[in-house]
């Protein structure tokens, strides 16, 4: 059975190519996202969690 480890992400975006470069990085180190979260907007800024895992062992 495979067994996984998971990481929580918190970023802040003023543009979307900050999301692409915060996703590449840790896809880099091998992780796979799961999912993301939108927390909320303000006027120049959206914040959001992102769920990754990857595999272990």
């Amino acid at each position: 059975m495979a067994r996984w480890e998971y990481a929580v992400v918190g970023f802040d975006l003023g543009t979307y190519r900050g999301a692409q470069q915060v996703l590449d990085d840790w896809g880099s180190a091998g992780w796979e996202l799961v999912t993301v979260i939108h927390l909320y907007n303000t006027e120049y800024n959206s914040s959001f969690v992102a769920f990754l895992k990857r595999r272990t062992g």
